[in-house]
């Protein structure tokens, strides 16, 4: 069986994604994603037939991610708590001075505690997409759209560690987050590169996402279509 673990979007991030593909393809032909086929790939595993031992090491990189929210959780709870004794401080001061400093530390320890809170709220769920690009391949492009996530970084990195463990070839090269828009692409009436960067450059995207968990995907022809199916999901907090 054909696997990989994957990130799948919800249906209004979809519908956005296929937006710009209908664009795309008034200016070009080649393969395109099909909505339902719309994903990120995080760890391409390949023909295996040890799927147990990959949802094994998927458990394994959502608990490294637990114990990390939980440690970033405590911190909030600390922050917070300071806050409230230098409220408290401010209440009792009398001085002018002194109610002024007090106020300071209050506003700075509160500041601080809604920051780490809203940190750990928003943490290992968001990703924005700002960028459409593609990977020059001969005389043809396959055709992304790109963002930045440090939280998805980290996921996919724990997950690299937890799958080489247990023997799987995972690619080393840098992993960057981005989805496959289209595949084989060639332009109608854009030829230089310079002019296809800067098509694709002026689509100008900005928007977000959030997931909930990581995918174990099994990848088939059937009738000849591509037919990606979840098989196994892991909730990451």
């Amino acid at each position: 069986m054909r696997l990989f673990i994957a990130v799948n979007f919800p249906p209004e991030t979809k519908q956005k994604l296929m937006g710009i593909i209908a664009d795309l393809k008034k200016e070009s032909k080649g393969n395109f994603t099909k909505p339902e086929n719309l994903h990120m790939t995080l760890a391409f595993i390949g023909e295996t037939g040890r799927a147990a031992d990959i949802k094994e090491a998927m458990n394994e990189a959502a608990a490294t991610v637990a114990a990390t929210a939980a440690t970033a959780a405590t911190t909030a709870t600390t922050a917070t708590t300071a806050a409230t004794v230098a409220t408290a401080a401010t209440a009792a001061a009398t001085a002018a001075t002194t109610a002024t400093a007090a106020t300071t530390a209050a506003t700075t320890a509160a500041t601080t505690a809604a920051t780490t809170a809203a940190a750990v709220k928003s943490k290992h769920l968001h990703l924005e997409l700002n960028a459409v690009g593609r990977f020059k391949r001969s005389d043809e492009s396959l055709v992304w759209a790109g963002g930045a996530s440090e939280t998805l970084e980290e996921i996919q990195r724990l997950l690299a560690i937890a799958l080489e463990k247990r023997g799987f070839d995972i690619e080393k090269k840098k992993w960057t987050p981005h989805v496959t828009l289209g595949r084989r692409v060639k332009f109608f009436s854009l030829k230089k590169d310079a002019d296809i960067d800067a098509y694709l450059k002026s689509f100008n995207i900005d928007f977000s996402v959030d997931f909930d968990g990581i995918c174990l995907m099994s990848s088939e022809h059937e009738n000849g279509n591509l037919v990606y199916r979840e098989i196994y999901k892991v909730s990451v907090p």
